[in-house]
C-alpha cells in the first residue's frame, strides 16, 4: 500500500508499507523512515500519545517497534539528518527546518482541493467531535477569538470552526499575561 501527498507548493510526503506491515514515510524523496518518527517530531513524543491519536492496530505496533526514537527531540534530529546529511544537527535547526517545510504558508500549500480531500479522507470532523481545545484559537487575519481554551467541540462549535480549517487559516495562539492577551 502506498499514498503520496502532493501539495500545490512544498515538500512531498510519500507513505508506503512493506511486507512486515511497517508504515514508512519519505519526505521529498529522501530515504524512508518509520512514519511514527514524523509524528514524534510533530510533538507526539510517547508511544501512548501516538496510539491514543491513531488507535491501536497491527500496522502502528509494527511501526513503533521499528522506530528507534523515543522523544520529540530525537525524532527531530533523525529527520534533520535525513534531509540535511553532513550538516551538524541541533534541535533548534531541526525545528526550524520542519516548520519551514510544512508550516510556513509561503513554502507549503495543499490548496483548497487538497485540504478538502485530506479532511474528508481523515474524517477530521468526526475525530474532533467532543474533543477539548488545548489552546485559544484566533483568526490570524482579523484577530477574532474563535474558541476559548477548554471549549468542548460539539456539533455547533465544529460547524462554526470547520470552514476556517478548510480555508487553511493557520491559527495563532494567545496567552494571557497580566490580564492582557499577548501573541505567542
Amino acid at each position: 500500500f502506498g499514498a503520496t501527498v502532493i501539495p500545490n507548493r512544498g515538500a512531498w510526503l510519500e507513505y508506503e508499507t512493506d511486507a512486515k506491515d511497517i508504515v514508512y514515510v519519505r519526505i521529498d524523496r529522501t530515504r524512508k523512515l518509520p512514519a511514527t518518527v514524523l509524528l514524534r517530531a510533530l510533538g507526539f513524543g510517547s508511544d501512548q500519545e501516538i496510539i491514543d491519536i491513531l488507535g491501536d492496530n497491527e500496522y502502528l505496533r509494527n511501526t513503533l517497534e521499528k522506530d528507534n526514537t523515543d522523544s520529540t527531540e530525537k525524532a527531530l534530529l533523525e529527520i534533520y539528518e535525513r534531509l540535511r546529511p553532513g550538516e551538524p544537527p541541533t534541535v533548534e535547526s531541526a525545528k526550524s527546518l520542519l516548520y519551514s517545510r510544512f508550516f510556513d504558508a509561503k513554502r507549503y500549500d495543499l490548496a483548497n482541493v487538497g485540504r478538502y480531500k485530506m479532511n474528508k479522507k481523515l474524517h477530521i470532523k468526526n475525530r474532533l467531535f467532543n474533543q477539548t481545545i488545548a489552546e485559544t484559537l484566533v483568526d490570524p487575519e482579523t484577530g477574532e477569538i474563535l474558541a476559548e481554551k477548554g471549549t468542548v467541540l460539539d456539533r455547533r462549535n465544529l460547524d462554526r470552526l470547520i470552514p476556517y480549517l478548510e480555508k487553511g487559516i493557520g491559527f495563532r495562539t494567545l496567552s494571557q499575561v497580566g490580564g492582557v492577551l499577548e501573541e505567542d
